[in-house]
């Protein structure tokens, strides 16, 4: 049958641009995939991207008819994965990643062809009619038949609803935000915080004269504007603005992190990013440090008012060391005999 699973068939494509890199490969080689904070990179980072890009258009091994990739059979994605693994070398801790890379890849795939082939206002015999080539044939109509469905109506409308509430959109194109990470770390010397890769993502070059330049879009500079003070706030002793793990600059004015994602650095488990750090109870114990170092301090200055009040008004010779080491005494006098 047309829908059957056929054996991998990386060999197939061979001298296809983006799959150029096989052309490389002996037999039995692989590429050695490079990570970065665990997390594909370099140009590594692109062929293995650009393969799985090309699995998840196979619509024999992956059907675009399957309602929702929770529903593709698990043999399925498991094939995709052992054709990926007859490429690529990479330890165990991707294996995650690449199976959810499958699933957003094979997501975009699917509405790349809803946009082509079919369209709402037409008729079922005129959608099935404007099939494209990227979509099995057997697979049409059932696609056809569920984007016509009344709840995938509203699903659609839903998501067309939800993406017009983001108002930020980052400016980084394809790269991950996990590369422009590894840049600033390379520039900065140490792993960049969440703020500075918020700003070279959301920043793009102004067509002027100067091409240094950099512009924001106008919510996102607000945005910015408001981590930076916070940064300085929380680097002024006594403010009182403790930052530690999650609780930084970023989540203090965009919110928390959603599940399975941290923000600024992409579809990296924040379990993973961030360890067992418990952000919220560390930056409450923190700040209840803070607030007892601050009161300490307090009560330590009254306390020496209070004492030195006390001296100026006895005359009692007062004994210190200067700098020198050497213990001088002097009489005690009120500050304004002193000025006289």
């Amino acid at each position: 049958m047309e829908d059957n699973h056929q054996e991998p068939r990386a060999k197939k494509a061979r001298g296809k641009g983006k799959l150029g890199f096989l052309n490389d490969l002996k037999d039995g080689d692989k590429v050695q995939v490079e990570l970065y904070c665990g997390c594909p990179t370099g140009e590594t980072r692109k062929h293995l991207g650009h393969y799985i890009g090309f699995l998840a258009k196979d619509g024999r091994m992956l059907p675009l008819s399957v309602s929702y990739w929770k529903y593709m059979a698990p043999a399925r994605i498991e094939a995709a994965t052992q054709e990926i693994k007859h490429i690529f070398e990479y330890p165990e801790i991707l294996d995650d990643k690449i199976i959810n890379k499958l699933n957003l890849s094979w997501k975009a795939h699917k509405s790349n062809m809803k946009k082509q082939g079919f369209d709402v206002n037409r008729t079922r015999e005129e959608n099935l009619a404007h099939r494209p080539e990227g979509v099995v044939g057997s697979q049409w109509a059932p696609l056809v038949e569920m984007w016509e469905s009344e709840e995938n109506q509203k699903i659609a409308a839903k998501n067309e609803e939800n993406r017009a509430k983001q108002i930020v959109h980052h400016t980084g194109g394809s790269k991950p935000h996990m590369e422009y990470a590894k840049e600033l770390e390379a520039k900065l010397g140490k792993f960049p915080e969440r703020l500075d890769i918020f700003e070279v993502t959301r920043s793009k070059r102004s067509k002027t004269s100067d091409p240094s330049e950099a512009v924001m879009d106008p919510v996102a500079a607000e945005q910015y504007a408001r981590m930076v003070e916070i940064q300085k706030q929380a680097n002024q002793p006594g403010s009182g603005v403790v930052l530690s793990g999650r609780s930084d600059a970023v989540s203090a004015v965009l919110g928390p992190d959603k599940r399975g994602r941290v923000r600024c650095l992409g579809t990296v488990k924040p379990k993973e990013f961030w360890g067992d750090d418990a952000s919220l109870s560390k930056a409450a114990e923190l700040q209840s440090e803070n607030d007892r170092l601050r009161q300490a301090l307090t009560a330590t200055k009254e306390d020496f008012e209070m004492a030195t009040k006390r001296i100026f008004g006895t005359g009692d010779t007062i004994f210190c060391i200067d700098k020198a080491g050497d213990v001088k005494g002097t009489t005690a006098t009120k500050p304004e005999q002193r000025r006289t």
